[in-house]
């Protein structure tokens, strides 16, 4: 699965990785009233889990081909969630890509792109210092896309042949 390769929906690819990121979100938590779905303009989340406990949990899909080309829009979306969204108390990103994180000092990793990036929004924006920032990334959503449940999905928004026991079988 070549997530870069995600036909288009609504005409554009990142609108398709908006869409696909919200059919494999993850299992809300305890308490969870309702998902709700939105469209732009978002104030900074595709969609977000109401509990009945207060705290909500958001998230945001990015189509970007690296972090550094991400970083700008996710800073967008921060500064949106801090003012438009108080009640949020995690706001997860959900990217492409894996992280490189070569674990030497010597060198400045995504992972490390990232935590200065989570430092730098809960230092400009007050209220992101109460915000929990987590990412999904590619290794999370092709594990999904390739369990067995989501064979229709990997066909519809990837194309090709999908090898289960039975196209095995036939062969």
């Amino acid at each position: 699965i070549r997530l870069r390769e995600i036909r288009s929906h609504e005409g554009s690819q990142a609108r398709a990785w908006e869409e696909l990121t919200y059919q494999l979100r993850p299992p809300a938590g305890v308490h969870h009233v309702e998902t709700r779905k939105t469209r732009a303009p978002d104030a900074g989340v595709e969609w977000y889990e109401v509990y009945d406990d207060g705290p909500g949990e958001g998230f945001q899909a990015k189509f970007h081909a690296t972090l550094e080309d991400a970083l700008g829009g996710m800073r967008e979306s921060v500064k949106a969630v801090c003012t438009k969204r108080p009640k949020l108390t995690k706001l997860t990103f959900v990217l492409p890509y894996d992280f490189t994180d070569s674990g030497t000092a010597n060198n400045k990793t995504g992972q490390d792109r990232w935590d200065d990036a989570v430092a730098r929004w809960r230092n400009d924006f007050p209220a992101a210092s109460q915000i929990e920032f987590k990412t999904i990334r590619a290794g999370d959503i092709t594990a999904r896309l390739t369990m067995k449940e989501h064979a229709g999905r990997r066909e519809y928004w990837f194309g090709g042949v999908d090898i289960t026991d039975g196209w095995l079988r036939q062969r």
